[in-house]
């Protein structure tokens, strides 16, 4: 695989773009926003614009575009090689399995590989492993490829793949969510006028180190869970609510995050059935006015 073109110049196909570029590999870039191809310009590699364009002799495709484009994209790639001329067609997307790529010509080999992080730069390639579908007879030249990367191969078995939907929700739950919860948590920290940027980082970065050595001796997650729901503080979680009452979503965010909690609890029997019911009970109450949150 020494000639590789990528479609797409979003934040993976940028950060890919200069990844590939390091391993000599990089033949060209197909970026149809021409806003972007100034910036593409320090690839130094030639852009094109027309699926027409790309040269025959290309080793593989990938495909870092959107979801929704990709069958559109895929059907006139196929349309292009019309003879038998081999080729790796390697789609990103984490929530789509390769069947997407299928088309008319069997001699485009269709491939999966999902980075399971979300990528913003080059840096952020590094050291990621990437969820990868393909033919058993691709996987020795896939994990060359990944490797190159600085990255990590990891094939998906068949009983993932059935599931790559609960694959990705996997990423999406680890990352996205992640950044969700903190932005809330920033915002409650101006509300209470404090420095998000000093208090912020520690705790998660404390709870998180707690969290990643509990899953790597196979020990319980939850079982290191400080805060109102274990000491099953009623007082405080009420105190909670009525505080950020009058923040737009964050009283529904609160309850959603402690009702989950609190499955997990009873699950790992660090709280009764009892326990969990009053608790619920508590979350199912109408906050007060939220005044302490202006």
């Amino acid at each position: 695989m020494n000639a590789i073109g990528i479609i797409g110049f979003g934040a993976l196909g940028s950060a890919l773009a200069e990844a590939v570029k390091k391993t000599g590999r990089l033949s060209w870039l197909l970026i149809r926003n021409e806003s972007k191809h100034e910036s593409a310009s320090t690839v130094h590699v030639p852009i094109l614009t027309q699926i027409a364009d790309i040269p025959k002799n290309t080793d593989a495709i990938i495909l870092a575009i959107p979801d929704k484009e990709i069958d559109a994209i895929t059907q006139q790639i196929h349309q292009m090689y019309n003879d038998e001329q081999a080729c790796m067609l390697i789609h990103c997307s984490g929530a789509l399995r390769r069947e997407v790529l299928f088309g008319q010509n069997s001699f485009l080999k269709a491939i999966a590989m999902h980075p399971f992080q979300s990528v913003q730069s080059v840096e952020d390639i590094a050291s990621i492993p990437w969820g990868i579908e393909c033919e058993s007879d691709d996987r020795a030249i896939m994990s060359l490829f990944i490797e190159s990367l600085n990255g990590i191969p990891f094939f998906l078995d068949e009983y993932t793949i059935q599931l790559k939907e609960l694959y990705h929700a996997t990423a999406v739950i680890s990352a996205n969510f992640l950044t969700i919860l903190t932005a809330y948590s920033a915002e409650l920290a101006a509300k209470a006028n404090v420095p998000a940027e000093v208090f912020l980082p520690k705790i998660q970065s404390t709870v998180l180190d707690r969290a990643h050595q509990a899953l790597q001796s196979q020990q319980s997650i939850i079982a290191g869970l400080t805060g109102p729901l274990i000491r099953m503080d009623e007082s405080t979680i009420r105190a909670h609510r009525t505080a950020m009452a009058s923040i737009p979503g964050m009283d529904a965010l609160y309850c959603s995050i402690s009702k989950a909690g609190i499955e997990l609890l009873v699950k790992e029997t660090l709280l009764t059935h009892q326990q969990a019911d009053r608790l619920i009970e508590v979350l199912h109450e109408i906050p007060m006015s939220g005044k302490h949150a202006l």
